[in-house]
């Protein structure tokens, strides 16, 4: 099967994955972005090309209506130990190639409609991220090799890194400057070949992993490294015990700081940071298994609402929601009507503003999950 349809096989309502069609002002063509919400069991990743769910865009032509692949960020890569699947892959690990593991949000290119050179964040076009970053990446792009880059990108996605000194952009490492750190280009060719970027250089190649970890012992001021295996052909992430204890001291246990986490993607690293506190381990695993299926029944049940009634006019659209949703689902209901193309960053934060009477932690006992949302 290809690709496309792989990930398509992959938005049903019973997984955390799903598409968003997107129109790019500077070509007005459509442009489909395949991630995920909130993933919950690991077994999810096992089928077919779940790993590339993750910013994976294809852009529809306008005149054959096929869906043609543009951009391929890097897979879903795991961090070392997190499950069995990169458990099962560390007992036959090949030549390792170490690159450094920087702290900020994933952009990726594309080539547009009319040939010009566009970048996405992981789930928009359109996110204060993705702007950033093309006002960054047009700075840098000198006349001098516009052409050559293009030619590049129109079989291959470079894949950037975004780091800041703004608190706005910053993710736990502070940088001293805004900036985009070329981490690596993904080849279009085979989908599922994943090459490290021959321009970049890698720190060392080694052959035990052990190695890696005994250097994240002491290792300081950075996150860690990326990983690539040369026989498994994929990525992995091994993080320093620096910043571990840095993101401890961020996130301190609440069930507030646990939401958060769940919502940013960043309860792998909470739980791997306190594997050894099995009352934490537990409580933040109610938690997940509360707070993970009320917010996809919510975002699916909004999605399939404004599929089901997007024709009609903009005050039989608010009056029909109103009847059959409430709160932050009548709001997501009405943005995406209006196509206001909210990134995933905006989406979380509207949950997080009203995160205890969405998830039910209000009450004194905690029973599992009420239903919110369009019923």
């Amino acid at each position: 099967m290809s690709l496309f349809t792989d990930l398509m096989a992959l938005c049903t309502d019973e997984l955390p994955f799903y598409f968003s069609d997107q129109v790019y002002p500077a070509d007005g063509c459509t442009y489909r972005i395949f991630s995920y919400r909130l993933s919950g069991s690991y077994t999810n990743w096992l089928l077919p090309n779940a790993l590339n769910c993750r910013g994976t865009m294809f852009r529809k032509d306008p005149e054959s209506g096929r869906w043609e692949l543009v951009c391929l960020p890097m897979p879903k890569c795991f961090r070392l130990g997190e499950n069995p699947i990169i458990q099962e892959q560390e007992k036959t690990f090949g030549q390792l190639s170490i690159f450094e593991k920087v702290d900020g949000s994933l952009i990726s290119t594309f080539i547009d409609y009319n040939g010009d050179i566009g970048v996405k964040s992981r789930t928009s076009l359109h996110s204060e991220h993705a702007k950033l970053a093309k006002t960054l990446l047009d700075e840098t792009l000198i006349q001098a090799n516009v052409d050559i880059t293009k030619e590049f990108l129109k079989n291959n996605t470079d894949n950037f890194e975004l780091v800041s000194e703004r608190p706005e952009f910053r993710i736990v490492v502070g940088y001293p400057e805004t900036g985009l750190v070329l981490l690596n280009s993904r080849s279009h060719q085979g989908e599922q070949i994943v090459t490290p970027n021959q321009r970049i250089s890698y720190r060392w190649q080694v052959t035990n992993v052990s190695q890696i970890v005994e250097r994240c012992e002491t290792l300081t001021g950075k996150e860690g490294y990326i990983v690539y295996d040369d026989h498994h052909k994929v990525f992995f992430k091994v993080k320093s015990k620096w910043y571990d204890e840095l993101h401890r001291s961020k996130f301190s246990f609440t069930i507030e700081n646990i939401v958060r986490l769940i919502l940013t993607d960043g309860v792998d690293d909470y739980l791997a940071i306190h594997k050894d506190d099995i009352g934490v381990i537990n409580r933040t695993n109610e938690i997940v298994d509360k707070v993970v299926p009320t917010y996809n029944k919510i975002i699916n049940k909004v999605h399939h609402f404004v599929t089901e009634n997007k024709s009609l006019s903009r005050r039989e659209f608010a009056i029909t929601a109103s009847k059959e949703s409430q709160g932050i689902a009548f709001s997501l209901a009405m943005n995406q009507y209006l196509m206001r193309n909210q990134s995933l960053t905006e989406i979380n934060d509207m949950f997080m503003k009203h995160w205890k009477d969405i998830f039910d932690f209000n009450q004194p006992e905690d029973n599992g999950a009420t239903e919110n949302g369009i019923e």
